[in-house]
């Protein structure tokens, strides 16, 4: 035991040293195809313009159609690929609601999920919130 912890400090002071594995994260967040990109997403009775910026950790939302619209907000996201170019996209908005959005960028398949607390009369339930629908690149058909 006690040569484990010298052998993992000297790990990890080896990977933070190595530039290029020090910043492998950061790579492979910036392979997510939608990075510096706006997207259009239609849901069943909404829909949102998400407009990523190029740190490749930052997105804008603005509702463009049905009970969305006014809805806008700048979030910081992560993406990871779950599969060959399906896309898990997290991000907490107003520091209460989590959003995933999984995105097919194959089939150009969206699948939104959401869920919150509310409190009443001291009472706290979770709620959530399911939809799905499409995508498409801003400027492509």
């Amino acid at each position: 035991m006690k040569i484990a912890a010298p052998l993992t400090l000297a790990v990890t002071a080896a990977l933070l040293a190595c530039p290029s594995l020090a910043t492998a994260a950061d790579t492979t967040r910036l392979r997510f195809p939608g990075v510096n990109r706006t997207l259009d997403v239609d849901l069943d009775n909404r829909s949102y313009e998400l407009r990523f910026a190029a740190d490749g950790r930052t997105m804008t939302f603005k509702g463009t159609r049905g009970d969305s619209i006014g809805d806008q907000a700048t979030v910081q996201y992560q993406a990871q690929e779950i599969a060959p170019n399906v896309w898990r996209l997290t991000w907490l908005r107003d520091g209460r609601t989590a959003v995933v959005h999984t995105e097919n960028w194959l089939t150009r398949k969206v699948y939104v999920n959401a869920s919150w607390i509310v409190t009443d009369q001291g009472r706290s339930q979770l709620m959530f919130e399911g939809s799905q629908g499409t995508f498409r690149l801003r400027g492509s058909y």
